[in-house]
């Protein structure tokens, strides 16, 4: 089962929708030619899915593979009694691949090794498999788009396991604003009449309690440490699941695990005290 509910995806994408995307969204096909476009048109399926919706379930058979193309997805991965443990956030311009299981011995493609939920109206593209890994041979260089999407996967998963077994908090929570700062640019952050060049418009669509699953904290910790952060001049509130980063330098500080001037002044009082 991949989808959670009866929504039959549209007809084949057509060329021209494809090359509208390719202009808006950094996507899987964004460097191929026109002619490669209308060649891989043919095969995908581009339709979307209301907010809470599955779009992969965890140990079920991997069928296809999806370029998300607006709106965001949160991957997770479960026990047999119920507790779960979001693992990522997928965006627009993204592959997923629900991180497939092969069974050789079976010869098939596999099950996907996580789940994956809509947090909000997702927009995104469907690849079946069967009609997919052709196209990897007849356009090798979409494959090597494919490597560097995987390794920079593999990258992130390190990276979040430094900042599960060894960051603080503070530390942690930065680090993830930080990341979401460096996502390419969407509707959300550019069309803010109000940024300047001191300040940075930042989209969260996902809750505080993802955020704080995603991190390993409890929700309480994640309101604390907002809370300070915005005390401490480095975000301001922005509107509905929208902050602002107005000390991109501190931020950056917290995140590489260094104080910020605000740590080292109460530092220094402290010791005067």
């Amino acid at each position: 089962m991949v989808y959670s509910h009866s929504l039959a995806p549209t007809p084949y994408t057509t060329p021209q929708r494809c090359l509208d995307c390719t202009r808006t969204v950094h996507s899987l096909c964004t460097n191929l030619t026109e002619q490669e476009i209308a060649h891989i048109a043919r095969f995908s399926h581009r339709t979307h899915l209301p907010h809470g919706s599955l779009l992969i379930e965890e140990g079920s058979p991997a069928i296809a593979s999806f370029t998300i193309l607006s709106g965001t997805v949160r991957m997770f991965k479960s026990l047999a009694d119920g507790r779960r443990q979001i693992i990522g956030f997928i965006d627009a311009g993204q592959f997923l691949n629900g991180g497939v299981r092969c069974d050789e011995a079976n010869n098939d493609n596999g099950t996907y090794t996580f789940g994956a939920e809509t947090i909000n109206t997702v927009h995104f593209c469907r690849f079946q498999h069967n009609n997919f890994n052709p196209l990897l041979k007849d356009f090798p260089h979409l494959g090597r788009v494919l490597l560097t999407s995987l390794t920079a996967h593999i990258t992130k998963a390190q990276e979040q396991m430094l900042l599960l077994g060894r960051k603080t908090s503070r530390e942690k929570i930065a680090s993830f604003l930080l990341h979401r700062l460096t996502l390419p640019l969407t509707e959300k952050n550019t069309t803010d009449s109000s940024a300047s060049d001191s300040s940075f418009p930042l989209f969260l669509p996902m809750s505080r309690v993802d955020i704080a699953d995603y991190l390993g904290l409890t929700v309480e910790t994640v309101s604390r440490t907002m809370s300070t952060f915005r005390r401490e001049g480095i975000i301001t509130s922005s509107g509905h699941h929208t902050l602002r980063v107005t000390n991109i330098a501190a931020l950056r500080a917290l995140a590489n695990g260094q104080k910020t001037s605000a740590e080292t002044s109460q530092s220094a009082f402290k010791a005067n005290v």
